[in-house]
C-alpha cells in the first residue's frame, strides 16, 4: 500500500475537484476496456471493419488485450487501409509485404501494442491492427509476412468507451457524455 498523498495543487487534482464540486461523476479506466469481448476497443473496431467470428487475442497478466477474427470478405491490404482511415477518421500507416495481397484473418490490439504483431505472426494471421508503430516493427513485420496497420493510439481507443457509454445509457437510463481529446497521435 502506498503512503503517497494526492497533491491537491496538481492539475489532475484541480480537475477532479471540479467534478466533485459540481456533483459530477468521472468514469475512466483503460486496460479492461481494450480487450473486453463485447464493448472493448478492439472488438468494436473489429465489428466496424467487418471482422467476424471474434476470439480473445493478446495477453497481459492472463487477460486478453484484443481480439482476432476473420473479415467477412477478404480485402487487399490497401483497401483495408482505406476502410480503417474512414472508420478511425485518422491516417493509417501500413507496413505491408504486398499491398495488393488479400487479408482474411486479423488480430487487433489497440493503442500502443506495436510489438504484439509477433503474436499475429505466431498464430498465422494475415494482418495486425494497432495504434502505434516503430521503425523496427515496420521492417520486421513485413519480413515476417504480416500486414501491420497503425491507426493512431488515441484514434484506435475511442470505440470501447463510446459503446460502453451507449449501453450504460440504455440499461440505466442515465445521460452519459464523451469528451474527446484533440490528440493527433
Amino acid at each position: 500500500m502506498s503512503n503517497k498523498r494526492l497533491d491537491f495543487g496538481s492539475r489532475c487534482s484541480q480537475n477532479l475537484t471540479l467534478f466533485v464540486r459540481n456533483d459530477m461523476n468521472l468514469f475512466a479506466y483503460h486496460l479492461p476496456l481494450d480487450g473486453h469481448p463485447e464493448v472493448g476497443n478492439a472488438a468494436v473496431l473489429g465489428r466496424l471493419i467487418g471482422c467476424m467470428l471474434q476470439e480473445p487475442f493478446g495477453d497481459y497478466k492472463g487477460c486478453a488485450t484484443g481480439i482476432k477474427g476473420t473479415l467477412d470478405k477478404p480485402l487487399p491490404a490497401s483497401q483495408l487501409r482505406q476502410i480503417l482511415e474512414s472508420v478511425l477518421n485518422h491516417p493509417v500507416i501500413l507496413a505491408s509485404p504486398n499491398e495488393n495481397q488479400s487479408i482474411h484473418s486479423i488480430g487487433i490490439i489497440t493503442g500502443g501494442a506495436n510489438r504484439e504483431w509477433k503474436l499475429a505472426a505466431n498464430e498465422g494471421l494475415d494482418a495486425y491492427i494497432t495504434g502505434e508503430i516503430s521503425e523496427h516493427d515496420w521492417h520486421d513485420s513485413q519480413e515476417h509476412g504480416i500486414h501491420m496497420f497503425a491507426g493512431g493510439h488515441h484514434a484506435t481507443e475511442r470505440f470501447g468507451i463510446k459503446e460502453l457509454m451507449r449501453k450504460t445509457e440504455l440499461h440505466f437510463e442515465i445521460k452519459c457524455s464523451y469528451i474527446d481529446s484533440d490528440n493527433p497521435v
